[in-house]
């Protein structure tokens, strides 16, 4: 491993969870060209992760809306965005070798980050180590390139420092950066989720929350205030034919995509009477900002890169529903896409780890 800029820089050993962790979401990627890029990106998470969970400081700290930018081919890097410390925006990029220059992925420029921190990884020992940070309002980004190169001067090599900013700035102090027109896929990173195996947990690590359906209303809070009657949407839905079982497993977490906040439930259950092992997936889409979806939501249940099922809110639609049966060895990915009623362009893509129903 190459030395950082800051030859103070603590070396971190992550803990082989964390490597396992980031193994198992990359090999939920489809694309065998991107992953090794985001398997990088995803070990400087986590490393970032371990070194601040191990410091006893006041800062608040929340990854658990954090993207994987994926590369849009070979030789791309990979980088991660909506990661917060004390409400700041932190993005991450990966570096392999000591220049002159940084190659800053244009991509993270989709949501503007107060600060990025740029990371050493060294996959075959697992260790990561810091090579310094960049605050966002000292960029100008030109390029109409997929990456440029940020000068070194930039930079500032001692992470203490950004931990003194973390802690004592205000959020105004550091203005945020224009959003760009590109869109990259991005993936909400969390664990693929075994809907089958809720039964045995409470909550997911990463801010699955379970439910019974019978407790539905006892969920909602002041913060809800503007949520749909999520009682009346299942009691519509079996209104319409689909039978929800007692046995259903039942979860949901909140999900921001372009700046709205949205509660996405999900429910899956064994079918009965089938020739073959068969599950369900429902899926119900409900904004937390406002009283209705933004017009031009949607809603898209994949199998690997088929599209299944795509739904779209419209004017005054309080949510979105998605039912979908497979066999057991099949899974599916969910994706949110906002696009922009007026001129029908895509502003937000996220895709969530797939989804499974294993029993066994």
């Amino acid at each position: 491993m190459m030395t950082p800029l800051n030859a103070a820089s603590t070396l971190i050993d992550l803990d082989p969870e964390r490597v396992r962790t980031a193994i198992a979401f990359t090999q939920s990627l489809s694309n065998p060209l991107t992953q090794w890029h985001s398997y990088l990106a995803l070990l400087a998470l986590e490393g970032f992760t371990q070194w601040m969970l191990d410091r006893s400081t006041p800062i608040e700290f929340d990854r658990s809306q954090a993207r994987l930018i994926e590369p849009s081919g070979f030789g791309i890097p990979a980088a991660i965005n909506s990661v917060y410390a004390n409400q700041f925006h932190l993005g991450f990029i990966v570096i392999n070798d000591v220049e002159d220059t940084i190659e800053f992925p244009i991509s993270l420029l989709q949501n503007p980050a107060h600060f990025y921190v740029v990371i050493y990884v060294d996959e075959e020992s697992n260790q990561i180590a810091f090579h310094s940070f960049i605050l966002g309002d000292r960029l100008t980004i030109n390029s109409a390139d997929e990456t440029c190169l940020i000068p070194i001067s930039l930079c500032e090599t001692n992470l203490e420092q950004l931990l003194w900013y973390l802690a004592g700035l205000e959020l105004s102090a550091i203005p945020l950066l224009k959003t760009c027109s590109v869109i990259s896929p991005q993936w909400l990173i969390q664990p693929l989720v075994n809907a089958a195996q809720w039964a045995q947990t409470q909550i997911d690590e990463l801010t699955w929350t379970l439910f019974s359906l019978e407790l539905v209303p006892a969920m909602r809070t002041r913060a809800d205030a503007f949520s749909a009657d999520v009682t009346s949407v299942f009691t519509e839905i079996e209104r319409s034919g689909i039978h929800i079982p007692s046995t259903a497993q039942s979860g949901y977490r909140s999900i921001t995509l372009n700046q709205h906040i949205f509660r996405l439930y999900v429910t899956t259950w064994a079918m009965e009477e089938t020739s073959e092992p068969e599950w369900s997936l429902l899926v119900i889409l409900e904004s937390i900002d406002s009283s209705t979806l933004p017009t031009g939501t949607q809603l898209i249940v994949q199998e690997g890169s088929t599209v299944l099922i795509e739904e779209v809110a419209k004017v005054e639609s309080s949510y979105l529903i998605a039912q979908i049966i497979g066999n057991w060895n099949e899974k599916f990915t969910l994706m949110l896409r906002s696009i922009n009623p007026e001129t029908h362009t895509l502003t937000d893509s996220l895709s969530l780890a797939p989804i499974v129903f294993q029993p066994y």
